[in-house]
């Protein structure tokens, strides 16, 4: 999968959360108005909510980086996927500069 861009409210031409027949977990559907379809697991959408909230209602914090790392059963608590985001080892300064270099590329284009 490859993507690349900012996506705007208004580009999304509807947002699904919903539990697939036969499991437990919760999936986001986002579709946009150009076509594109994305589906995202439970797992990755609670990485997402982890790392905007700690930023968002962090008094200083600017920056946070999750990066996939697998659990094993003794480490991750019960019905958790093996895989999940979790914080890495890099600088917050590295972090909100990286990403900000993005974000204004993405503005130029």
């Amino acid at each position: 999968m490859s993507c690349e861009g900012i996506v705007k409210v208004g580009d999304v031409k509807r947002l699904i959360a919903f539990i697939p027949k036969g499991h437990i977990h919760t999936r986001v559907l986002l579709e946009l108005n150009d076509g594109s379809l994305i589906i995202f697991q439970q797992a990755l959408i609670d990485g997402l909510i982890r790392a905007y909230f700690s930023i968002s209602l962090h008094p200083a914090k600017t920056a946070v980086e999750l990066v996939p790392k697998t659990l094993g059963k003794g480490v991750r608590k019960q019905g958790f996927a093996k895989t999940q985001l979790m914080e890495s080892n890099r600088r917050e300064y590295e972090v909100s500069k990286f990403a900000e270099s993005k974000y204004l590329k993405l503005l130029q284009e």
